[in-house]
């Protein structure tokens, strides 16, 4: 499966090449929405793709014996075995068996290749005669895992190509703020520009913007149009106010079950700031000037009137955007960057 760089490729493998390795008659992967209804069909029955079978493929997946597992997320399960779950003989004589295959089934596996956003995909194979033993059963486990692992690294190939191409496309109209939403509608700057940001248009301990739900949703329904195949997708437009009024920005989800959220920001003046603030925030910058002066966070918080608690989370952050281990290496690093010296 490592020659697969696309989601179609992916099908054709598992198949085409998977069904022998299970003595199985046939593959055949279906692409969801909402857990619930067929989009499309790859392997076998690909050639069935009229609106009509499509509506009666999903007719027919409501009268599967297992339909309450197959409509559902799988989460962490690999594979399902029908005949584990079913007495003998109930999967044949279903009318979802009789009236979806050419030929009788005795037995059948479930994956699931990926689920993001409210799209998923799920693989099945089928038998014509006895159950999948134990042996063909770890192989097709084996199978769901690579290529569950082999559709993040194509989602994630994807996602860099997309960002890559934003940059070399966008950034010529100004400077490219980049955010980062997490599920919950948590946004948090990522990089220099988003961070000059936030430090004029938000409060100074505020370590992300909560989006209300409904603006989640807004989000969620327009990233629904970006999809150019189940993983692969494009910027899409969307208006939002980050703290500055409404602007547009533009939103691609990643593979880890988040989005970027970019946007176009003014030009700015090149100068007039010590390198310190290209790295730390105005309000770690702060911190960092009287870290430098020997004080002790209790000290610092009581003098710029915030939590000793606040003052370590943005200590901890420092260490991080310096690279270094301790207070004394980060009062260094700290002043050799209010000196124009960099690292």
């Amino acid at each position: 499966m490592e020659v697969a760089t696309t989601f179609d490729e992916l099908c054709s493998l598992v198949t085409g090449d998977l069904p022998p390795l299970v003595n199985a008659a046939a593959g055949t992967v279906f692409q969801m929405l909402d857990h619930r209804k067929v989009e499309m069909v790859r392997g076998d029955f690909s050639k069935d793709k009229t609106a009509d079978n499509l509506q009666r493929l999903n007719a027919l997946l409501e009268q599967h014996p297992l339909s309450d597992v197959l409509l559902a997320p799988l989460g962490g399960q690999l594979g399902i075995t029908v005949s584990r779950r079913l007495p003998s003989g109930e999967y044949s004589k279903s009318k979802f068996a009789r009236e979806m295959y050419p030929e009788p089934v005795t037995d059948s596996m479930i994956g699931e290749l990926f689920s993001w956003c409210r799209r998923s995909a799920v693989l099945t194979v089928r038998r014509t005669e006895g159950t999948f033993t134990d042996e063909e059963i770890e192989r097709f486990d084996v199978v769901i895992f690579a290529a569950r692992t082999l559709c993040d690294r194509i989602a994630g190939r994807n996602v860099e190509r997309e960002v890559h191409n934003f940059f070399m496309t966008q950034s010529g109209a100004g400077p490219v703020m980049a955010f980062l939403m997490k599920s919950d509608g948590g946004v948090m700057p990522v990089n220099y520009e988003a961070l000059r940001f936030v430090e004029t248009n938000w409060a100074a301990d505020e370590a992300f913007r909560q989006l209300d739900d409904s603006e989640v949703r807004r989000i969620m329904s327009r990233v629904e149009s970006s999809w150019q195949d189940p993983l692969r997708a494009r910027f899409q437009a969307v208006e939002l106010d980050l703290g500055a009024g409404k602007s547009t920005f533009y939103v691609l989800p990643n593979s880890l079950k988040q989005f970027y959220i970019f946007t176009i920001g003014p030009s700015r003046e090149q100068g007039g700031e010590d390198r310190s603030r290209l790295v730390l925030t105005g309000r770690q910058c702060e911190i960092m000037e009287w870290i430098a002066e020997g004080k002790t966070s209790w000290e610092v918080a009581t003098i710029l009137g915030i939590s000793p608690r606040t003052v370590e989370k943005h200590m901890e952050a420092i260490f991080q955007r310096l690279n270094v281990e301790n207070r004394v290496a980060a009062a260094r690093r700290f002043l050799d960057l209010k000196a124009g010296v960099t690292f």
